[in-house]
């Protein structure tokens, strides 16, 4: 599974290797969210991970997880070293449970689907 994190989340959060995950950071410059999901799509990338459910409300991402068929994540927390945490936590789950066109939540210890 290969992850395409925004740019928001801190440069060492892609140092935590687990089998079959891998992780990117978004460093290209700032993009809509729509763009980082298209970029993703382009690149073979599985999903895009958010920090905060902001990026969620948008009906523009919405349409784009459906057309790209790439899965999107969001943290629910919005400091960015709690953010690593729960993604890092979150790994195995993301790798066993996640679909693509589908868009999940990140709690502190699960997973839910929005």
């Amino acid at each position: 599974m290969r992850l395409l994190l925004d740019s928001t989340f801190p440069e060492a959060t892609k140092e935590h290797p687990r089998k079959n995950v891998s992780m990117e950071r978004f460093v290209a410059g700032d993009v809509a969210d729509r763009q980082l999901l298209e970029y993703a799509a382009a690149n073979a990338f599985d999903a895009v991970v958010f920090m905060g459910r902001d990026a969620l409300v948008a009906k523009d991402l919405r349409h784009g997880v459906a057309e790209t068929g790439i899965a999107v994540v969001a943290t629910t927390a919005r400091e960015p070293t709690l953010a690593q945490d729960q993604l890092v936590r979150n790994l195995g789950r993301l790798e066993r449970r996640a679909k693509p066109g589908r868009i999940y939540v990140l709690l502190s210890d699960s997973m839910v689907e929005e």
